[in-house]
């Protein structure tokens, strides 16, 4: 294959990337937030101590951005890799796509998403606060013992409450965390249609002056 047909065998990959923007960066949401849940769930499968919860947000939010960023590589930076490879070997000097500043941008994006996402979920857990200290207040009088017994009770239907007030919130956040990451994918496929156009411009010029 001429170097002129590889670059536009890329333009045609590049064209297929794009088109499926969409379906992309629904594939990163989803990916980015079963991880968030799966590690809510570990968090929270026995019960949860309200100690425990207050410092979560933090967490939970570093998690989403760092399963974000995960995720961006294997459907977005892994097939730009592969492209970034085969026109490497194959130009060598000539190619000048910096494949390092869509890993960079990425990463940036994830520190964005635990900025934003962090107060969310600091609501969306003073939410799911029940009333364990309802239940000790309401009974310490009466009945101590009945306190004590149901604190591992009310504990667990913290860490469910807080299940669900997560599970609640996904439809709400995969189309914002999809348009992230579709806005991703289509500046990063512009980056390196702009690359292959500055090869292919000076391959065309030789072909010019050699006629």
């Amino acid at each position: 294959m001429t170097a002129l047909n590889l670059i536009k065998h890329h333009q045609a990959e590049l064209q297929d990337l794009e088109a499926r923007a969409g379906d992309i960066g629904l594939f990163v949401a989803r990916d980015a937030w079963d991880a968030l849940e799966s590690e809510v769930e570990a968090c929270t499968k026995d019960s949860v101590r309200r100690n425990f919860i207050d410092d979560m947000p933090d967490a939970w939010a570093l998690q989403l951005g760092m399963a974000f960023d995960e995720a961006c590589a294997k459907w977005i930076e892994q097939p730009l890799y592969a492209l970034d490879d085969s026109m490497r070997e194959a130009m060598g000097e000539r190619w000048c796509y910096d494949i390092n500043r869509s890993s960079m941008q990425s990463l940036l994006q994830s520190l964005r998403i635990h900025n934003q996402y962090e107060a969310e979920f600091e609501l969306l857990i003073k939410q799911a606060k029940p009333g364990l200290p309802g239940i000790v207040r309401g009974a310490w009088i009466d009945d101590e013992g009945y306190a004590f017994d149901h604190m591992g009770e009310g504990s667990t239907r913290d860490g469910r409450r807080v299940r669900e007030q997560f599970y609640a919130a996904r439809n709400q956040v995969l189309p914002r965390l999809a348009a992230v990451a579709s806005d991703f994918l289509l500046r990063s496929l512009l980056l390196y249609r702009t690359a292959l156009g500055g090869v292919q411009a000076g391959l065309l010029r030789e072909q010019q002056s050699t006629s």
